[in-house]
């Protein structure tokens, strides 16, 4: 940790040493690489465990989801795999028992709050706490034209997609309030800034996600209760079976995200407390745009990106597939 605070303040020293004889516009480039280099060399010394933690994860039996529940049992925390699949949420339970780790696995189909009710009164009673990390993970997509999507795939993407956060936010954020300690960590997307093509139903609940999260933030902040944190995480595409089929940009800095890359950064930025995780770095800039171009010129950038395009060969997972969600 001390390594990593030397190395950024000598990052800062350097960059202000050469801004002094470098252009405006340069030298507002390099104090933002030395604020930014000092504000990682903070969050690395600050970050907290997740040892001992009980963490309850939606959509744990396959991808993300089953890959983020062994790291957070790897680093000391006890874990609830929900997912409408069952076995696969038992297989990966007892695969995180089998590495020493505790797990506690069910079927839960999360667009019902009174499976949700269920599951998390049977996590606690298995893991003998209150769930002080929630990750909200389930999610599914249906990837066609609006007039192309059946009124069920439209409801259920809502449903799965955001509707079921309120119902786990309900039986999980009482304890964490009470106790004012507790994490809510949100899956959302970077379609949650933009809307795509093929995604009118799948973008739409992102950006519902992604509002639902940052109003959670403030209520939680207004209400006093600064020992619970919440992370909106914002991936590009990620290489799933979920969006197999989807064309990435040509633009190196906005490729198909790796799983392993998208867990570690998830596990860093719930111990760094991080309220949004947009992946790659590029998707920051996404909201920038938003706001700041002409909807024409934003339209165009999308074009040259690559992005109104990504969905024209999808053909990942079917909405009605058993682990959809």
């Amino acid at each position: 940790m001390e390594g990593a605070l030397s190395f950024a303040v000598e990052t800062a020293q350097n960059a202000f040493k050469a801004a002094k004889e470098a252009p405006t516009w340069a030298k507002a480039a390099l104090a933002a690489a030395a604020l930014m280099a000092l504000r990682e060399a903070y969050l690395s010394v600050t970050e907290k465990s997740v040892e001992g933690e009980v963490c309850l994860i939606t959509g744990a039996g396959s991808g993300i989801g089953r890959m983020l529940a062994k790291s957070m049992a790897a680093g000391g925390a006890k874990v609830a795999l929900l997912d409408i699949n069952e076995a696969a949420a038992k297989e990966a339970a007892a695969e995180i028992a089998a590495s020493g780790g505790h797990a506690f696995a069910a079927r839960c189909d999360v667009t019902s709050h009174e499976d949700v009710a269920v599951a998390v009164a049977a996590a606690r009673e298995a893991l003998g706490s209150d769930i002080t990390i929630l990750v909200n993970n389930a999610g599914v997509v249906s990837g066609k034209p609006l007039l192309e999507t059946s009124d069920r795939a439209i409801k259920r993407t809502f449903d799965v997609n955001v509707i079921a956060h309120y119902w786990t936010l309900k039986e999980c954020l009482p304890s964490m309030v009470r106790n004012n300690h507790g994490h809510v960590v949100t899956v959302a997307s970077a379609a949650g800034w933009v809307g795509i093509p093929r995604q009118c139903d799948y973008s739409a609940s992102k950006w519902a996600a992604n509002g639902l999260a940052e109003a959670l933030r403030m209520e939680l902040r207004h209400m006093g209760a600064t020992g619970v944190s919440t992370t909106c995480v914002c991936p590009f595409y990620i290489d799933t079976g979920m969006f197999e089929g989807v064309r990435g940009s040509w633009l190196p800095t906005l490729p198909i995200l790796k799983p392993d890359y998208v867990v570690a950064s998830m596990m860093t930025a719930i111990r760094r407390r991080t309220p949004v995780l947009n992946m790659p770095a590029m998707v920051n800039l996404t909201p920038l745009m938003r706001a700041g171009l002409p909807v024409a010129a934003f339209d165009w950038c999308c074009d040259f990106l690559g992005i109104t395009k990504s969905m024209d060969d999808f053909a990942g997972r079917s909405i009605d597939a058993p682990g959809s969600s």
